[in-house]
């Protein structure tokens, strides 16, 4: 059992949340301004264990907290900041899968925890750690197999790197597989195998130094030939990619998914097309400046009753639905009320369910 005693001035003007005589974790209120207007989650099935990949509390604070990248943030002195609420959706997962689920933003609480995915947390973030964890789990019903990191669920969808979706995207939290800590953190297990590389969703591990999240998965390894990155992609939230800042062309862009009625094309002129309405040629010479979904419905015009919840569901405010309006600007579904929405403007969303 892990102990730890806190002097009683680091914990003027906290809420404590005592679990026990012998246990407590230390929590403080820090919500994004975007907290109040997110959407709850429809169910929760994962926790996420990140590392913020900054060196010091204050710019990991900055890092989440305007646009509420998590549901929780853990200091290196064990302090734990609320940044969104824990049955809300924060933008924390991005592109993402894990065992069949899509999404994870839409299934998954956030935890970021200050530091490097290289360098070890500190004695106070795993005992804070382990105790969040446990009530969270205990509050969701959530087995060990639950707890994972963003460098198991992230992939990448296919761009210029791959014509495929691949594993390899984020070695965010990657410590956090380790059995060790793991042990240290009160989770038994560890992963044999990744499930949906098993199952075909995604084709390959393409960072081979994530194969050690893995008992026995070499055999998924197909060198390293993705753009490894460890911080934030600049693509918020499987959002808009830009040609040609993220590929010249469409097949840059968006690989085996660049002619499909899922990739939509944003074009300087204001024409917005799906890509099985573009021929090869216009797909080969998309003009500087058009942007792109990949993975996302056309979901039509609001109108008068046509309501954007009538067309998305509960998706209607979620961060990944974006609104075009006919003015050309892009709304996302993150912060906006219906009203807010003007008729006439387009819907489009992600197109798996949670």
């Amino acid at each position: 059992m892990l102990n730890f005693i806190f002097p009683s001035s680091f914990i003027e003007d906290v809420k404590i949340e005592r679990v026990s005589e012998n246990s407590s974790l230390r929590i403080q209120d820090n919500y994004s301004g975007r907290n109040s207007s997110r959407a709850f989650r429809p169910v929760t099935k994962y926790i996420v264990l990140h590392t913020t990949e900054c060196s010091s509390d204050q710019s990991s604070l900055n890092g989440v907290r305007p646009k509420g990248k998590c549901n929780y943030l853990v200091r290196k002195d064990g302090l734990v900041y609320r940044i969104i609420d824990k049955n809300k959706i924060s933008t924390h997962a991005g592109v993402s899968v894990w065992d069949g689920v899509y999404g994870l933003n839409e299934n998954a609480i956030g935890i970021e925890v200050v530091g490097s995915y290289l360098k070890p947390i500190t004695y106070a973030q795993k005992v804070a750690l382990k105790e969040l964890i446990r009530q969270l789990q205990s509050i969701y019903n959530l087995d060990d197999t639950k707890v994972v990191t963003h460098s198991m669920v992230a992939y990448s969808k296919p761009n210029k790197y791959h014509s495929v979706p691949v594993r390899g995207r984020k070695r965010c939290g990657s410590q956090f597989a380790g059995s060790e800590l793991r042990s240290q953190l009160g989770l038994s297990n560890t992963f044999a195998y990744d499930p949906d590389m098993k199952a075909g969703r995604v084709k390959y591990q393409a960072d081979p130094y994530l194969n050690r999240l893995y008992t026995g998965s070499a055999a998924w390894t197909k060198g390293s030939s993705i753009k490894v990155k460890t911080e934030d992609d600049h693509i918020e939230a499987d959002g808009f990619r830009e040609i040609p800042k993220d590929g010249k062309t469409a097949w840059a862009i968006a690989g085996v998914e660049n002619n499909i009625s899922t990739t939509i094309y944003f074009f300087p002129d204001g024409r917005v097309e799906t890509g099985n309405n573009l021929d090869k040629s216009q797909l080969e010479s998309l003009p500087t400046g058009t942007k792109v979904l990949v993975g996302y419905i056309y979901g039509g015009k609001i109108k008068k009753g046509r309501t954007a919840y009538k067309v998305v569901g509960r998706k209607w405010n979620y961060p990944s639905t974006f609104y075009r309006k006919p003015d050309g600007t892009i709304l996302s579904g993150d912060g906006v009320s219906e009203k807010e929405i003007p008729s006439g403007s387009i819907v489009f969303f992600q197109k798996w369910s949670s």
